[in-house]
């Protein structure tokens, strides 16, 4: 499930389900559904979504007919070639395919998706990983400032695992290790020794990095912030950057930092010693007159 204060849109048995307001803006849905569950046509082959139901609105899903032959379908607002079809204004209101190139649909088969605010980041069932979107932050991990408006493979390896980009800079697992991209100091904050080269570099020693299922950035009017949701040698925790969540940072030498959401004593009710996380993620609302809202759901057992 994908959701904001706006919206929310989920699957259910290969059916695809939304709820909220603007879905206009990446399902073609000209009437907003506030407060009840509608279904989005009659396919029964969705697989996986993830969306950003307030602006800038879009949605990333997995369609196949099975869970390994799964292909990527996009909609939303084109900013920064963030959707991987070569626009940069406008909306696609119907899901399609990406591109690699201006007439060639992006065919792979998809296993892992992350949609940041300018950013696309897809992992294959083959483990490469493709990248689209905002180049300003190292966001792609091509090695450049410039958009990236197709869907673009980094390097050649094929053990990427999980990604998860947007805001100022790229995360990404490999072989069990965490990656970091970024031109920025404020992901300085979070990673020590990461240098500001736009590509993905190791940020630490550590090869039991599981899970990247939330990060979400803004300049709000208190300053930037970052944050990151991870899976780690079997716990959920968190890790954010000047915001200070939890603790100092993730040295490049060091695991101290991570916090497991055991032992978050600073969220309100936390995880009890006792409870297993079985998924966690970031919501996110964009900057307003107030500031900027960022939220934690967790799924316990």
């Amino acid at each position: 499930m994908s959701a904001t204060f706006q919206g929310c849109i989920t699957i259910e048995s290969g059916e695809m389900y939304y709820t909220g307001a603007n879905m206009r803006y990446y399902l073609g849905i000209t009437t907003n559904s506030y407060q009840t569950w509608t279904q989005f046509g009659t396919d029964t082959d969705w697989i996986s979504v993830t969306a950003l139901p307030s602006y800038p609105y879009g949605m990333a899903a997995v369609k196949g007919s099975t869970s390994t032959t799964g292909k990527l379908y996009v909609s939303g607002y084109h900013n920064n070639g963030r959707l991987g079809n070569g626009l940069t204004s406008g909306t696609t209101q119907t899901p399609t395919l990406s591109k690699t190139d201006s007439t060639t649909n992006f065919e792979e088969y998809v296993d892992h998706v992350s949609f940041g605010q300018y950013n696309l980041g897809v992992v294959t069932q083959s483990g490469e990983f493709y990248t689209c979107g905002w180049g300003s932050y190292g966001n792609t991990g091509s090695g450049t400032a410039s958009n990236v408006m197709y869907m673009t493979q980094i390097g050649t390896d094929t053990d990427w695992e999980k990604s998860f980009v947007g805001g100022l800079g790229g995360l990404a697992i490999k072989g069990g290790q965490l990656y970091v991209s970024t031109s920025s100091t404020i992901y300085n904050d979070s990673f020590n020794g990461i240098t500001a080269s736009r590509t993905y570099q190791l940020a630490n020693s550590d090869t039991d990095w599981e899970e990247i299922e939330g990060f979400r950035y803004t300049a709000s009017y208190d300053g930037d912030f970052t944050g990151c949701v991870f899976k780690k040698n079997g716990e959920w925790g968190i890790r954010s950057g000047n915001d200070g969540w939890n603790g100092t940072k993730l040295d490049s030498a060091t695991s101290s930092s991570f916090t497991s959401f055991k032992d978050a004593t600073n969220i309100t009710n936390a995880v009890g010693s006792s409870r297993t996380v079985d998924y966690a993620s970031i919501i996110y609302n964009q900057m307003n007159a107030t500031g900027a809202q960022v939220g934690i759901v967790l799924h316990v057992r």
